[in-house]
């Protein structure tokens, strides 16, 4: 009868054949990370080199944590000056996006600063705005009227070379006409109506050697088109 001890040094045997089966049949694979590979400046590099040496020293006399050691100060001050420079140009780095977004606004620049603020906590949220006079705006109203200017000029391409100003402010000036039909009622007592045949005989009067400066000439549509 086989006692307690030989029981359990089967068990263990029995583990170890499981696990030995286990690393010969399941493939070993390391993940690796994926995305993009942050690109330190050579300031940077020059501080990471700095710090990597200051902290083997440090680690070489067994990690003192005393005020008055040399090897931890050193190492300290190297880490503070690493974190600086790192953050000194992220500063300047999205300094020169938001230079770069407002000088020569588009559409790839835009969704990128979508996309970055999207992970940005709320507390980053300012509460303050500077315009165009770098005079700071608190006002929630005039802030949401500074966005609507900007977001317009983003949105109208002013700097290709077949935007037409001229042919823009016609348009809203139709529009804003035909707002004003639709807004308010108007008597039609007032209005001079005509009659098909009227407009038949006007149109048969057109002088086709000439465009007239009417709605039509405006449209580019010559008389020789509206008796067509």
């Amino acid at each position: 009868m086989q006692n307690e001890t030989d029981v359990e040094q089967q068990a263990i045997n029995i583990i170890d054949i499981l696990q030995e089966a286990t690393e010969m049949s399941v493939v070993k694979k390391i993940v690796a990370l994926k995305g993009p590979k942050w690109k330190a400046s050579p300031k940077v590099k020059e501080c990471i080199e700095k710090n990597k040496k200051a902290f083997y020293a440090w680690k070489q006399k067994d990690r003192p944590k005393n005020e008055g050691n040399t090897e931890y100060q050193e190492m300290k001050k190297h880490k503070r000056e690493l974190r600086k420079q790192i953050r000194k140009e992220d500063h300047m780095d999205k300094q020169n996006f938001y230079n770069k977004l407002m000088n020569k606004p588009d559409s790839k620049a835009f969704h990128r600063l979508i996309r970055r603020n999207k992970h940005e906590s709320k507390d980053a949220n300012s509460k303050v705005i500077k315009n165009d006079n770098e005079k700071e705006i608190m006002n929630p109203e005039e802030q949401s009227r500074i966005f609507a200017d900007y977001y317009e000029k983003l949105a109208v391409p002013s700097n290709e070379e077949h935007y037409d100003e001229e042919y823009l402010e016609d348009r809203k000036h139709r529009l804003e006409l035909m707002n004003n039909i639709i807004k308010h009622q108007i008597d039609t007592c007032n209005i001079t109506t005509f009659s098909e045949e009227e407009i038949i005989k006007a149109i048969g009067k057109l002088n086709p050697e000439k465009q007239q400066m009417n709605t039509h000439s405006q449209q580019n549509i010559s008389s020789m088109q509206v008796k067509a």
